[in-house]
């Protein structure tokens, strides 16, 4: 058995034999694997796409933010802010009288 010198300052991780803990970006990655290897994952999503293509569904309004805040995440538009164009999104809102354009 050696006797180990005790070193100045505060010790390093790993050197007081306590397992490293696990950052933020690590847990969300494990958590989105282990999502993306379950079997019933993609039943999942079918059930999101049903509820917002469902107009009768109580939930259309969650399905659609889901989708629209996951799926379709706004960096997606981020190219078109490279190129040097101000990157928007345009909604069309349409009526039996008249047309409305609403442009952000």
């Amino acid at each position: 058995m050696s006797i180990v010198k005790r070193k100045r300052g505060r010790p390093k991780k790993g050197e007081l034999g306590l397992p490293a803990k696990k950052g933020d970006a690590a847990i969300i990655n494990e958590y989105r694997h282990r999502m993306l290897a379950s079997p019933k994952s993609r039943l999942v999503l079918e059930k999101i796409y049903d509820a917002a293509l469902d107009d009768e569904h109580t939930h259309q309004a969650q399905a659609w933010r889901i989708l629209t805040d996951r799926i379709l995440h706004s960096s997606y538009f981020e190219k078109d802010k490279l190129a040097g164009s101000t990157a928007s999104i345009n909604i069309n809102i349409t009526g039996i009288k008249d047309e409305k354009v609403v442009s952000g």
